[in-house]
C-alpha cells in the first residue's frame, strides 16, 4: 500500500508539472532529450555506411562535420530548438521567438525536423524553381518556385529546364525563345508563349525555327498578285488589298508589296450595248446619265465619260 501511495503522488506531481507547460515547451523538452540519441544513431550508421533509409536522408537535418570517416557532433541538449511553420520562410523557436529565413522573402524554411537555434542553414535554403507553363500557351515561359512565388522568364525567353533550378539562377531555366512561321501570312508562334507577326508588308517565310528577335531570319518583303477580280490584290503577308478605285489590277506575275504601279493601271470601260450601261476592268458597272446613251465601240479610260457617253437623240 505504501508503494502504491508514493506512485500515485509522483504521478500527481508530474501531471501538474506537465499541465503548467505550454505545448511548445513540452515539444522542446521532448526533443532536447531525444536529439542526442538521434545524433548517436546518425554517427553509428555513418561509420559503417549502413544507415537504413528511414534514418538517413534529406529529412534528417543534423549539423555534422566529417573528417576521415569520423563525425564531430554538436551537443544541442542545452540549446533551443526551432522549426519551420510551413508558412513560407517563417520559423518558430522553443524560446517563444518567431523568426524568418530572410527579410526579402527569397529564402524558404524547408526543414522537416527541428534544428538548433542559430543553425539557420539547417532550416533555410534558397527555393527551388521549375518550369510550370504549358507549351504553346500564353504562360509557356512561366516559373513556379517552392516558396510559393510564380514568375516568368523574359518575354523573349522560354523556360526550358527539365529539372528544378535554384531561385535567382534564372539562366539555368531560361534561354532565348525560338519562333516558327504559322503559314498564315506574316504570323508566327514563339516558344515564350507569344504570338507575333512580321511587319506590315512582310511575310513569314522561314521553314525552320529561328531565334526570337532575329526577325530577318523569318521575315521578308511580301509579294502580291492580282486575283483576277477587277482591282483586287492578294499578298503573301495575308493582306487582301485593291488598286485605286479608278484602276484595275493587270499584272500576270507577282510583284513586291508596295510596288503598286507594277500591278495597277488605269481601268478602261466598254459599253455593254444595253442603253447607257457600261462595264469597267476594275470590276465596276457604271451608267451614263439618264438622258445619255453609251455609244463608244471601243474601250475608253475610266473617268473619261465623255469618250463613251453622248446625249440621246
Amino acid at each position: 500500500l505504501a508503494q502504491e501511495f508514493w506512485i500515485s503522488r509522483i504521478a500527481y506531481f508530474i501531471s501538474r508539472f506537465v499541465f503548467a507547460m505550454t505545448f511548445s515547451e513540452i515539444i522542446t523538452r521532448v526533443l532536447v532529450v531525444t536529439w542526442p540519441m538521434l545524433h548517436l544513431v546518425r554517427a553509428a550508421c555513418d561509420a559503417d555506411d549502413a544507415c537504413p533509409s528511414h534514418v538517413i536522408g534529406d529529412s534528417m537535418l543534423l549539423h555534422t562535420k566529417s573528417e576521415k570517416g569520423s563525425e564531430l557532433l554538436e551537443d544541442v541538449s542545452n540549446g533551443t530548438l526551432c522549426w519551420c511553420t510551413r508558412k513560407g520562410n517563417e520559423i518558430k523557436c522553443g524560446n517563444g521567438e518567431s523568426r524568418a529565413c530572410s527579410l526579402n522573402q527569397e529564402m524558404e524554411c524547408y526543414a522537416s525536423e527541428p534544428f538548433a537555434y542559430g543553425q539557420w542553414d539547417l532550416g533555410c535554403r534558397m527555393p527551388k524553381c521549375w518550369c510550370s507553363g504549358v507549351a504553346g500557351a500564353n504562360n509557356a515561359n512561366q516559373i513556379s518556385c517552392s516558396n510559393g512565388t510564380v514568375r516568368a522568364c523574359s518575354p523573349s525567353q522560354e523556360c526550358y529546364a527539365d529539372k528544378p533550378f535554384e531561385f535567382n539562377q534564372w539562366g539555368d531555366g531560361c534561354r532565348t525563345a525560338t519562333c516558327k512561321c504559322t503559314s498564315d501570312g506574316n504570323k508566327m508562334n514563339c516558344t515564350s508563349g507569344q504570338r507575333r507577326a512580321c511587319s506590315v508588308g512582310q511575310e513569314c517565310f522561314a521553314t525552320e525555327a529561328f531565334d526570337y528577335g532575329q526577325w530577318k531570319e523569318g521575315c521578308k518583303l511580301a509579294t502580291c498578285k492580282c486575283t483576277g477580280d477587277g482591282n483586287k490584290i492578294s499578298c503573301t503577308s495575308g493582306e487582301e488589298r485593291a488598286c485605286s478605285v479608278d484602276q484595275e489590277c493587270f499584272a500576270t506575275e507577282s510583284f513586291d508589296y508596295g510596288q503598286w504601279e507594277e500591278g495597277c493601271k488605269r481601268a478602261t470601260c466598254r459599253c455593254t450595248g444595253d442603253g447607257n450601261k457600261m462595264s469597267c476592268t476594275n470590276g465596276k458597272v457604271r451608267y451614263c446619265s439618264s438622258d445619255q446613251d453609251c455609244f463608244a465601240s471601243g474601250p475608253f479610260a475610266y473617268g473619261r465619260w465623255s469618250d463613251g457617253c453622248r446625249k440621246r437623240g
